[in-house]
């Protein structure tokens, strides 16, 4: 059936206080030390896109003396407007400079009931899918936040 529970009034207040410092202890992942936010825009001959995509984001080796920066795959939508994230929905990246691949697909690329590839259809000139030769480069300060504008070009 029912179970009553009478709490003393020294038990109600110790709860009360736990629950008061639970409270007010940070949580894990939103306060990250070192996050800083980005948010930005990226454009395909300065309009927008046929399907939303990501920028890959590579750190450039040396330079990341904390050892903190990591690859990042961040969302864009078909206008271009992203926010990126490394634990959370928009915390940020760690400082550094990290080199960008754009990638989108109209139609993705798919593995056929045989095994074979069947192409996928990209907007994305053959120059922006690699960080090495997209030319492409997000540099993050460690104060503040960062606003990164991309104008993706086609021949």
């Amino acid at each position: 059936m029912f179970e009553l529970t009478i709490l003393r009034p020294r038990a109600v207040a110790a709860s009360a206080g736990l629950l008061a410092l639970l409270a007010v202890i940070p949580g894990c992942g939103s306060g990250e030390p070192g996050l800083v936010p980005v948010r930005g825009k990226v454009t395909l001959d300065g309009g927008p896109w046929p399907a939303e995509g990501h920028l890959n984001l590579i750190p450039v080796g040396d330079a990341d003396p904390t050892g903190l920066l990591r690859p990042s795959s961040v969302p864009f939508d078909t206008n271009g407007n992203f926010v990126a994230t490394s634990y959370q929905t928009g915390d940020g990246l760690y400082p550094g400079t990290y080199q960008v691949a754009v990638e989108c697909w109209e139609v993705e690329p798919a593995i056929a009931g045989d095994g074979n590839l069947i192409p996928g259809k990209t907007p994305v000139p053959e120059r922006y899918q690699s960080p090495t030769t997209s030319s492409l480069t997000l540099v993050v300060e460690p104060k503040g936040s960062t606003y990164a504008e991309f104008d993706v070009t086609t021949p």
